[in-house]
């Protein structure tokens, strides 16, 4: 049972910052294709999160994490 409805509306705001503030612009340096390949989701649905229109599932927040993680390692490399 939620308590304090204003704390988890805080940690998802957290949550939904970093996403926003430093996993989309990553996002955007990946190809389209690429993402899509990688993801599974749609390349539509790709485009809408790359600017901002949609947020994605947790599910799929994560799958993009782990992308742009891989993705920054290889470049790193």
């Amino acid at each position: 049972m939620i308590h304090d409805p204003d704390a988890v509306l805080t940690e998802y705001r957290k949550e939904n910052s970093f996403f926003e503030t430093q996993i989309v612009p990553v996002l955007r340096r990946i190809a389209v294709k690429k993402l899509a390949e990688h993801s599974g989701l749609d390349r539509r649905t790709l485009q809408r999160i790359r600017v901002h229109k949609t947020s994605p599932s947790p599910q799929n927040r994560q799958k993009l994490i782990s992308i742009v993680e891989r993705w920054l390692h290889r470049e790193r490399a």
